[in-house]
């Protein structure tokens, strides 16, 4: 199974919005709609997109989620204190053969990937690693297999524009 982090993208500033309520600014639509259109031409096996209840990353997950022909599912698990102990709750149901999406936040995507494969990165706005998973079960570990920031992501869509 691979298994694919997505950071949620650039949202309104906290200021005077409950953090739950922010949304998706201009720019993260712009971005989560590049990486969307990205995932789509790849024709991956991503056949679940669990999503932190937070407006901006439902809203990132409806964008990237539309393009792969999914319906997002939102979890709790997914919220602030999200961790890899939750995968076991996360993956239960889902056939071994598919591959899952995870749409969260900082800093728990980046601890996330530390605890699954060692690698020590920072996860960025709209940003996506791709994690092989060779165990089944909990303890999940892996291999980070790409890590892609978005603005590699915008540059890639714009060059199938010009």
């Amino acid at each position: 199974m691979n298994l694919y982090l997505l950071r949620h993208a650039h949202a309104e500033p906290d200021e005077g919005i409950p953090d739950e309520r922010r949304a998706l600014t201009e720019d993260g639509r712009a971005n989560a709609h590049a990486l969307a259109e990205l995932l789509r031409r790849q024709a991956l096996n991503i056949r679940t997109v669990f999503t932190s209840p937070r407006l901006r990353a439902t809203q990132t997950a409806d964008i990237v989620a539309a393009a792969l022909e999914v319906v997002p599912v939102v979890h709790d698990a997914l919220d602030f204190g999200f961790s890899a102990a939750a995968l076991g709750e996360l993956l239960r149901d889902v056939p071994a053969y598919h591959d899952v999406m995870l749409v969260g936040h900082e800093p728990t995507l980046s601890e996330c990937l530390r605890t699954l494969t060692g690698a020590s990165v920072q996860m960025k706005k709209c940003g996506l690693a791709r994690v092989e998973l060779l165990t089944s079960r909990p303890p999940y570990r892996g291999d980070l297999l790409w890590l892609v920031p978005p603005k590699v992501v915008r540059g890639l869509t714009e060059e199938d524009h010009e």
